[in-house]
């Protein structure tokens, strides 16, 4: 049971950290079109009703290699920490719940 709870807390703890607004705010202001071709999130999380997982993905498949401005790719290098953290405490949380799921079940 304490597997399933830490999987929990883990996943719910990475789904409040999907969080960059620095990063939304330059889009915004330097790369207008991808800005809104990434649904025009404002970074603030859930705030946005789940636009910012738009720019999640977006920085997790390094689609950001060919932007013509300096201000995304630095802005990007420093919330590129977080998108990897959040994917990897995602998938800890997965296994963990999955992990106390599968110990409830033996006997």
């Amino acid at each position: 049971m304490i597997f399933f709870v830490v999987g929990f807390v883990l996943i719910l703890g990475s789904a409040l950290a999907i969080r960059f607004p620095d990063l939304a705010s330059v889009l915004k202001e330097h790369d207008r079109p991808q800005w809104e071709k990434l649904g025009q999130p404002s970074g603030y999380g859930f705030a946005d009703l789940g636009r910012s997982i738009g720019l999640l993905f977006w920085l997790l498949d390094a689609e950001y290699t060919n932007q013509p401005s300096t201000a995304v790719v630095e802005i990007v290098k420093k919330s590129q920490r977080r998108a990897v953290w959040v994917k990897y405490c995602f998938l800890l949380g997965a296994v963990a719940m999955f992990l106390g799921v599968a110990t409830l079940a033996i006997p």
